[in-house]
């Protein structure tokens, strides 16, 4: 029925010789975008883990730049992160090494623990990380392991690098 009045909408409107063609533009891009938010691979959900607020600021603008269209979530504690997580089933995780009550090695554990994020990728995140500190991050589940870049054009660049 609905596929039916939808057909004889688009038959209406193709036959106005004047409006037919932005009509259809209008209602192309209408399909479109409801296609991709409810497709739920189209839209890219990011979730940052990080005890330093002015660090989700920046992170988010970062990704706005990069794609307006991604959904991004945070926390500041493992706390905040594990009770958002149950209703935010993110495709990138970043998370803190140095934070404190629980440490980013810690809190990658806790995450490989939540069998939807079992394979989500999880990067560890943080100023300063060396190679061991990474290959342990590695060990305990992490996909890899991230220096915050000094940046923010760079930041950008590693988002898109990431992200796609």
């Amino acid at each position: 029925m609905i596929q039916k009045s939808l057909l004889d909408l688009i038959k209406y409107i193709s036959q106005s010789i004047i409006l037919g063609p932005i009509l259809l533009q209008c209602l192309s891009d209408v399909l479109f975008n409801t296609l991709n938010y409810t497709k739920g691979d189209m839209v890219k959900r990011v979730f940052l883990l990080d005890d330093d607020d002015d660090e989700h600021e920046i992170f988010q603008s970062a990704l706005q730049r990069v794609n307006s269209q991604i959904d991004f979530s945070s926390a500041s504690t493992w706390h905040e992160a594990a009770s958002q997580l149950k209703n935010f089933d993110p495709h990138y995780i970043f998370v803190d090494l140095n934070m404190p009550k629980m440490d980013g090695f810690t809190c990658v554990t806790e995450i490989r623990k939540i069998k939807p994020l079992e394979k989500t990728p999880v990067f560890i995140y943080s100023t300063g990380i060396s190679a061991i500190e990474g290959k342990k991050a590695i060990g305990q589940g992490a996909t890899n392991y991230i220096v915050k870049p000094a940046s923010f054009v760079d930041l950008c660049r590693l988002l898109k690098n990431i992200l796609g």
